[in-house]
């Protein structure tokens, strides 16, 4: 996806809501111009809502194609979404260590 509106500056990860910037909006509509002529099949979202935003711009460039929606896309979890960023700059953002993880 592009990117998010996150004025907040946290770490969003799951929490819904969160949708593309307009400056990620540019960045989607930018692939899809470049993708347009592209042997594109399938267009893939997660249930997240930026993802979906992200599916829905792409498949302006791809009529004939029908977005396939599938919950195991889903972004790895962790116990601090809802965490300013600048905290998880001091686990470096390295979300596969244990302090970071969470079971699912």
């Amino acid at each position: 996806h592009g990117e998010v509106h996150n004025p907040e500056g946290i770490f969003y990860e799951r929490i819904p809501g969160y949708f593309l910037s307009e400056k990620g909006k540019e960045q989607v509509h930018k692939l899809g111009k470049h993708l347009h002529k592209k042997p594109v099949k399938k267009i893939y979202a997660s249930p997240l809502d930026r993802t979906n935003q992200t599916a829905e711009i792409l498949a302006t460039y791809f009529p004939a194609i029908t977005i396939t929606h599938d919950k195991r896309l889903i972004e790895v979890g962790s116990p601090l979404h809802g965490q300013p960023l600048a905290d998880l700059s001091v686990h470096n953002f390295n979300f596969y260590d244990d302090k970071m993880r969470c079971d699912g």
